[in-house]
């Protein structure tokens, strides 16, 4: 998440999410301790999965997942994700981030040293990721209401300068493709949209392009058919 890997981070907490809601019923029920860090672990991929699903909005999970996510969440914390609330991703972050370590030794006779505090410097880079998304969020949303606007009305929509809104565009374009893992070594990939909306600019008018992602049925029915197996297996055990 952090490399903005944002579609291989939305697979990797999906998969292991369904992976955790499929045993967490055939878990021993007198080992506590490993339900609990089970259930520790669960609602901190959640707000990790929340985070990255809305950086990558084109991303689909796994309806079960999807389901929990709500549940988890909850309906208020959902809305405030998608509205850029950017208190809440401060919160989400930091209740769900590993503990920070620093590899040198810190310097203990200043005060305000930063090596003491590695979380607030991971905070600092993820939160200034965030307000960048956050805008272009906003962008995204006024193009979702055009097939062509002017670069002047969309300015004066979001109200700034042309010239900072150009900017703005180019950044939308850079942050929305992802290194995207095809197969071969964790830390190669493919350059892929992760956006359900397009543009390019033609002098002063933006023309947008809604590419619209097809719906996948097989695994609709391979996860039924996996439901049916385990159904079967409980039955004759």
């Amino acid at each position: 998440m952090m490399m903005r890997r944002f579609v291989d981070a939305t697979k990797a907490f999906s998969n292991i999410l369904l992976y955790i809601s499929r045993i967490s019923n055939k878990q021993h029920p007198g080992n506590r301790n490993v339900g609990y860090n089970t259930s520790k672990r669960e609602g901190q991929m959640y707000n990790l999965l929340a985070i990255v699903m809305s950086f990558s909005p084109m991303q689909r999970i796994d309806e079960t997942v999807k389901k929990n996510l709500k549940e988890k969440l909850g309906e208020l914390k959902m809305q405030r994700i998608q509205r850029g609330d950017v208190a809440v991703f401060e919160e989400m972050f930091l209740a769900a981030c590993p503990k920070f370590i620093f590899p040198a030794i810190p310097n203990y006779e200043i005060e305000d040293d930063d090596y003491q505090s590695p979380s607030h410097q991971q905070l600092k880079l993820f939160m200034n990721e965030v307000q960048q998304m956050v805008l272009l969020s906003t962008i995204r949303s006024y193009l979702k209401l055009y097939t062509s606007i002017g670069i002047d009305k969309l300015a004066q929509f979001l109200e700034m300068d042309k010239e900072h809104l150009r900017i703005q565009l180019l950044c939308y374009s850079r942050k929305n493709r992802n290194l995207v893992w095809r197969g071969g070594p964790a830390l190669e990939g493919q350059w892929s949209p992760t956006s359900d909306t397009d543009f390019y600019i033609d002098g002063d008018m933006i023309h947008v392009v809604d590419s619209k992602t097809e719906r996948r049925f097989g695994e609709f029915f391979i996860r039924h058919i996996n439901k049916f197996d385990e159904i079967i297996h409980d039955a004759l055990s």
